[in-house]
């Protein structure tokens, strides 16, 4: 009894840290499992995306798929795994993590977004800061004109570079055979790669599945990434 008690208490131990931290559990099954089914089928739908190119009133033609940001999967304008978003910083992924298989990144993109959340950052976060913002208080206008008000709803809801970073590391290490066998001089490469398209997956699919299709939204995501191709 003291064995089987000693089992289950080792087992609900590893579920709170797996949800806390976002790290998958040993047990692949366990760590599927875990995941809302019906997100992760939304994440495939944007792994696995086409492009669906068509041509705009001015004659030129544009990508409406998520290929349009990440490139690959038959892209007429960006052939490779990158992040697109018209912005200087645009990059093709050069490291292992862009051979990795669909589900792996899917999965990636889950665990990456439940971690941000669990840090206070994402979208569903700035939402909850931005309705606690008190602009129209006398008290709270005179702090943001001496600037010693609390940091506006983008910089709360943004989880430093460096922190996922570190994050980044212990999960790879932990899950993939193939990124512990990477050359560290290379590694950073691999996580730099992740840390971009994971948050790109995710965002892509909260526009393009969840309905998150605002314009606040969407200079929401530009930001994010342009603060992450930045290492910011």
């Amino acid at each position: 009894m003291r064995i089987l008690f000693a089992a289950v208490l080792m087992l609900v131990m590893q579920l709170g840290a797996s949800a806390q931290f976002a790290t998958p559990l040993k047990d692949p099954e366990l760590s599927e499992l875990r995941r809302d089914q019906a997100v992760m089928q939304g994440l495939m739908t944007i792994v696995t995306a086409k492009p669906d190119i068509r041509t705009a009133k001015a004659g030129n033609k544009l990508d409406f798929a998520p290929t349009a940001s990440r490139g690959g999967n038959g892209s007429p304008f960006h052939p490779n795994l990158g992040c697109y978003i018209g912005s200087s910083g645009d990059f093709e992924f050069k490291s292992g993590y862009k051979d990795l298989d669909a589900k792996t990144m899917a999965a990636w993109a889950y665990d990456l977004h439940e971690h941000v959340a669990n840090a206070g950052g994402g979208w569903e976060n700035y939402l909850k800061y931005k309705q606690t913002e008190q602009h129209s208080n006398e008290l709270g206008s005179l702090q943001n004109m001496l600037g010693t008000g609390p940091p506006d709803a983008m910089d709360r809801s943004r989880v430093a570079y460096k922190d996922l970073y570190k994050w980044s590391q212990v999960y790879w290490d932990h899950w993939s055979p193939k990124f512990r066998k990477t050359p560290s001089m290379f590694r950073d490469w691999w996580l730099n790669d992740a840390i971009i398209d994971g948050m790109n997956i995710y965002m892509e699919y909260q526009f393009r599945v969840a309905g998150q299709n605002s314009a606040d939204f969407v200079l929401f995501k530009d930001v994010t990434l342009a603060q992450l191709m930045k290492k910011e």
